[in-house]
């Protein structure tokens, strides 16, 4: 009777630990695919952050540029009027 029951015991042990052994490992799953959830959505915010910090570099250079330009322009227009004004005060 006495090994009846440590056969049980044993039995029952080794089923136990089976079974931990099988929600451990689906709670282990489980936890992977979260952390790999979480590293694509971190990846994918630094990536809006890297596009979103580019785009606006990207619109000021555009701005600067522009405005360089403009300011050239302005500053030929004043040169020629003053070239011209000189002109015409020597003719005088």
């Amino acid at each position: 009777m006495a090994e009846k029951s440590d056969e049980l015991n044993r039995t029952a042990n080794e089923e136990f630990n089976q079974d931990r052994s099988f929600v451990y490992q689906k709670y282990q799953d489980a936890l992977k695919n979260n952390q790999a959830k979480l590293d694509a959505l971190r990846t994918g915010t630094e990536n809006k952050i890297n596009m979103a910090g580019n785009l606006a570099s990207d619109y000021l250079g555009t701005q600067d540029a522009s405005m360089q330009s403009q300011l050239q322009a302005e500053q030929d227009r004043m040169n020629a009027r003053v070239g011209y004004a000189s002109a015409i005060s020597g003719l005088y």
